[in-house]
């Protein structure tokens, strides 16, 4: 339904219905003017795109009425600016130059299918455009602004100031000053900028372009939009789309989305990263992952660790000077870390009382693989590989190692078992081969190791690390 407004001589004047969440805002305004009309606190006037338009006289807050098309020269006395719709005698697009108002704000309520350009001084003010395509131009200005574009395709050009923006199903063109934005997006819009701000970005719709600036919040609840912020920006949700982290920063932080590309080129970038699913992420500095699910992929130039999550498949490239960390949850897991080149300490779950199944794969670097509770798999890869039992931690499964002979080093640590170089060779005469020739050794609290291509006489002590803690003394 159309907004109606109560003209300069109780006529009735014509504003396209608003949608969305323009529907509420554009309702409020037109409630207040035709209030304000109908008690005297507020005077309407027609105005026109030649001079002569009228100041106001009394005490009374004026509303201006434009109903023809052309260029404005709005008086600076005036508060509020009505743009009527297109009709069978007046049609066409409508440019609005601000005078800078002398209350230093104003309200403009615009539905005209043929269009609005508004020209902003350095007055504060809302802009409800509900129908057509709206312009915007702020730049330079230092006025705050709450603006809905409407659905049409759209241009804003923000002013310095704090400036809310509410895009509707269309495509917008958002440029942003230096203030403290706050974007919302419903449309496959194009939002950049943001220099020397801090500005929050909402994103409902798809395929939306978004470049910003440092310290940018974006909350992405569409699908396929491709978002790079800068340095220390939080990116929450989106789904099939890309994100990029530019200009480095270590307080950077993705969370929650859903089969994204996530990168970062900067040198020294730090990413954080909170659940999520299946996932790729290639960042050159450091990488903290914490629980995402589904199928992963994590590659980083520097520091990498990453904590698993039930059911899920990771694949890890660690490359750089620091050592990589992956500790898996209960539940089924994988990781291959095949393409890493660092070592990798890598720990399955230790929760007791949980079922785990755990299937990992080193790198080319000097691993430690740490066995937990129930049933895991580890191939070392290439390098000297630490393949670790720790009493307490471990229990009521069965590790295989698949290739603990490909190297001389590979090294097997039994730790807080209570075991001495006596006790250690009486663990290695009664161990046995499996039907395979497997050797297969039997520890304490009831955690076997299978060394598959190695029989129990191949092994000795020097291919074990024994280790027992010592109890403090007072």
């Amino acid at each position: 339904m159309a907004i109606t407004i109560t003209g300069a001589n109780g006529d009735t004047v014509s504003v396209g219905a608003a949608t969305g969440r323009a529907r509420a805002p554009a309702a409020a305004l037109q409630s207040e003017i035709n209030s304000g009309i109908a008690d005297g606190s507020i005077v309407a006037y027609d105005i026109y795109p030649s001079s002569g338009n009228p100041d106001n006289t009394t005490n009374a807050k004026e509303a201006a009425i434009v109903q023809e098309s052309g260029t404005y020269a709005v008086p600076n006395t005036y508060r509020y600016i009505v743009v009527a719709d297109d009709d069978g005698t007046n049609s066409g697009a409508v440019t609005l130059n601000s005078p800078d108002f002398l209350l230093g704000t104003v309200s403009i309520l615009a539905g005209r299918t043929s269009g609005t350009t508004y020209n902003a001084g350095n007055e504060a003010g809302t802009l409800i455009n509900t129908v057509g395509n709206l312009t915007f131009d702020g730049s330079g200005k230092t006025g705050a602004w709450t603006i809905y574009t409407g659905d049409g395709e759209s241009t804003v050009t923000t002013t310095n100031a704090n400036n809310k923006i509410n895009t509707g199903t269309g495509k917008t063109s958002i440029a942003l000053g230096s203030g403290n934005n706050t974007i919302y997006s419903q449309g496959q819009d194009t939002i950049t900028g943001g220099a020397g701000g801090y500005n929050t970005v909402t994103l409902t719709g798809a395929k939306s372009q978004v470049t910003m600036d440092d310290n940018t919040l974006i909350l992405d609840t569409g699908t396929t939009n491709a978002i790079s912020v800068g340095k220390n920006s939080t990116v929450t949700g989106g789904s099939s789309g890309t994100v990029t982290f530019a200009n480095g920063g270590t307080q950077n932080i993705y969370q929650g989305g859903s089969g994204e590309t996530v990168s970062a080129t900067t040198s020294g970038t730090e990413l954080k990263v909170i659940h999520g699913a299946d996932t790729s992420y290639d960042i050159n500095g450091k990488i903290n992952f914490l629980n995402g699910t589904g199928t992963t992929t994590l590659t980083a130039t520097d520091q990498l660790t990453a904590f698993g999550a039930s059911d899920s498949n990771y694949t890890m490239n660690a490359s750089g000077s620091n050592t990589g960390l992956f500790v898996a949850d209960k539940g089924n897991e994988t990781l291959n870390a095949s393409g890493s080149t660092i070592g990798i300490q890598i720990y399955a779950n230790t929760v007791s009382g949980a079922t785990a199944n755990f299937v990992a794969t080193g790198g080319s670097g000097n691993d430690t693989l740490a066995a937990g509770i129930g049933n895991t798999t580890f191939t070392g890869g290439a390098g000297d590989n630490l393949f670790m039992f720790t009493k307490g931690a471990t229990g009521n499964g069965n590790t295989v190692i698949t290739d603990f002979g490909t190297s001389g080093n590979n090294k097997i640590g039994l730790f807080n078992y209570g075991l001495d170089e006596s006790s250690l060779a009486t663990l290695l005469q009664n161990s046995k081969n499996d039907a395979s020739g497997n050797a297969v050794l039997s520890l304490d609290d009831s955690q076997t190791v299978t060394l598959q291509g190695v029989s129990v006489s191949d092994l000795n002590a020097s291919r074990f690390e024994v280790l027992n803690a010592t109890a403090k003394t007072a």
